[in-house]
């Protein structure tokens, strides 16, 4: 390995290293060592293993641009030549993650399917800056504008698995990204999910202007997905109006009147098309914010009408409605729930418990994602008794209570109103905290890649011992 540059590896050196790895006959120490010179270079070659033993040339070709564009790690400073030129590396990077890079009028402008092209400068050599700066710039351009991060570490490289039981961090991934892909428009949704493999012939667009939901059905294999958008517009099921509970028409407890008059605006026509489409297929439900407020109530009503639920994942999650609710979702998918909060998320605080509203699920399926990205069991300390109320749902609050309210509803007013502007505008690499950036699709997102890596490391950690 000596006679391996892992600092800063050019394109040549990347391939050296590549076909190091490949004839080791102790690949397995050969990443732990690498893992020594440069921990960047061997995360890459432990996540793109798979894609490079699949199609070596593609996959390592992929796993440098990665490398470059996402690990932060040093770049070579002289030459680094690119087969096919550096704009090339840089569209096909975009077109892996569903955006298309065009030159015109001598500058670069991305194209993401149904929505206006964004200019992004030129992605050429001799621009004053080492090719590898060009391709990492021109990499950071189109992750800002996919995922609202400036590093990505791509969903395709796990796989999801419609067999799991419990909780499986790449089928949370997975549908975090389903969540995420919710915010788009229908005709890029249909792209990418195209690009994903997914059959769309079991595709079902879901959309009620009068309450502004969508959603998503898709499917592929023996699964069907079922994911619900947040909110894309000012935020108004947050207000004093709107967090009355009312009676779910089943009866089985009392839940968030804004959240019911959403999901009910599009259950006729989501119930109709799996009825046709769902026999014989385990359904998964998910969504982010009020997305996940909507799970929460698909989920229930799915297995009231005996469909195949088999895992319900939320990630900023509000709460919906009353213990009789919960209770009853319990019986049916206590531990098919897998709940997900991001470091401090305010918006899985609301509506408070004080006001009668309780989180579903199994508790040892509530994870919370550190200010890094340690995911560890979520406890509560806010699970107070719920205030009294009248005969029509009104809470007595007392001036103090209001106030508290009044806070935090205004909080996460802003959070979700921010968050959802971010999809197209940087966070930062690495992790920042605070009410905007613990509510972001990204975040979670790369938070879960990173757990996932993790995992990765432990399985070669007990291979080497």
């Amino acid at each position: 390995m000596s006679d391996l540059n892992f600092h800063a590896p050019t394109w040549s050196d990347f391939q050296a290293i590549v076909r190091a790895y490949s004839e080791d006959k102790n690949p397995v120490k050969f990443l732990a060592d690498t893992h020594i010179f440069n921990d960047k270079l061997a995360e890459t070659m432990l996540i793109y293993g798979p894609p490079m033993r699949a199609d070596k040339a593609q996959g390592t070709k992929a796993a440098y641009t990665h490398y470059v564009v996402n690990s932060g790690a040093a770049l070579p400073d002289g030459e680094n030549q690119l087969p096919g030129g550096v704009f090339q590396w840089a569209a096909d990077y975009a077109a892996s993650l569903g955006l298309e890079a065009k030159i015109k009028n001598g500058e670069t402008v991305l194209i993401k399917k149904g929505y206006v092209e964004r200019p992004c400068g030129q992605w050429v050599e001799g621009a004053g800056q080492p090719v590898s700066q060009v391709l990492r710039n021109a990499g950071i351009e189109v992750n800002k504008y996919r995922y609202g991060r400036l590093d990505v570490i791509p969903t395709t490289l796990f796989k999801f698995n419609e067999q799991a039981e419990g909780n499986s961090h790449s089928n949370a991934i997975w549908l975090a990204d389903m969540s995420t892909l919710a915010y788009s428009s229908e005709t890029y949704v249909r792209h990418q999910l195209a690009l994903w493999g997914y059959d769309l012939s079991l595709f079902k667009w879901l959309e009620s202007t009068e309450t502004n939901t969508q959603g998503f059905v898709i499917g592929r294999d023996n699964h069907l997905i079922v994911c619900f958008r947040g909110t894309y517009e000012r935020v108004d099921w947050l207000t004093d109006a709107k967090f009355r509970k009312v009676a779910l028409p089943s009866g089985r407890g009392k839940v968030h009147r804004g959240f019911l008059g959403a999901f009910a605006s599009v259950w006729p026509e989501l119930k109709s098309f799996l009825k046709t489409h769902a026999t014989g297929k385990k359904l998964f439900v998910t969504g982010h914010s009020l997305g996940a407020a909507l799970a929460q109530l698909a989920g229930e009503q799915l297995t009231a009408a005996n469909f195949d639920v088999h895992g319900v994942y939320l990630y900023g999650a509000p709460l919906v409605g009353n213990r009789e609710f919960a209770n009853s979702y319990n019986k049916r998918l206590f531990d098919q729930t897998f709940m997900y909060i991001n470091n401090d998320d305010i918006v899985t605080r609301v509506p408070p418990p004080f006001l009668g509203y309780r989180r579903v699920g199994n508790p040892r399926n509530r994870f919370q994602f550190n200010h890094n990205h340690a995911l560890n069991i979520f406890k509560p300390d806010d699970e107070l008794e719920a205030l009294p109320e009248d005969e029509t749902g009104d809470l007595f609050l007392t001036p103090e209570q209001q106030a508290e309210v009044d806070l935090l509803f205004e909080d996460a007013i802003f959070t979700i109103d921010d968050s959802q502007r971010g999809i197209e505008a940087a966070y930062g690499t690495e992790f920042e905290a605070g009410l905007i950036s613990d509510h972001s699709t990204g975040n979670y997102l790369f938070k879960f890649a990173c757990a996932i890596v993790d995992d990765l490391w432990d399985v070669i950690e007990r291979r080497g011992n």
